[in-house]
């Protein structure tokens, strides 16, 4: 993110996107919109590699990524694709991972899915501070 006369200017980061063309983001009967599988996924199978555009903490906190993950966030990310779609669960299907190498941010499954399931992520602990889980 840059700062040119005193606005804020959000800017792409080194990608390689890919979605696996089974998902859809449809109607969630947990939230608002969600990501399904058409199709059936195995079980550790790269779902989606997101790009990320770097913004500000407060600037959509609901669909901020911490990045890189498992470290000292240095920054706050809206993953790019279908990342800001997946919806929480404390039983989640799949999870992501920061790739710091590319600025990607890799969804993959953690079991098999069934075709019309919906994808699920862990949002982790800091993500419920002062919030209730939907």
């Amino acid at each position: 993110m840059l700062a040119v006369d005193g606005r804020l200017v959000f800017f792409f980061e080194t990608m390689t996107p890919y979605i696996h063309p089974f998902l859809r983001v449809k109607a969630s009967p947990i939230h608002g919109l969600g990501v399904f599988t058409s199709g059936s996924l195995p079980k550790g199978l790269e779902i989606e590699r997101a790009g990320i555009l770097s913004i500000g903490q407060d600037v959509l906190p609901d669909y901020t990524f911490g990045w890189p993950q498992n470290s000292k966030w240095e920054e706050f990310v809206i993953a790019l694709g279908y990342g800001s779609y997946y919806n929480h669960s404390s039983e989640p299907n799949i999870e992501w991972i920061s790739d710091e190498v590319n600025r990607l941010l890799v969804f993959r499954t953690l079991r098999e899915i069934a075709p019309g399931e919906e994808l699920l992520s862990n949002y982790g602990d800091s993500y419920w501070v002062d919030k209730e889980p939907k």
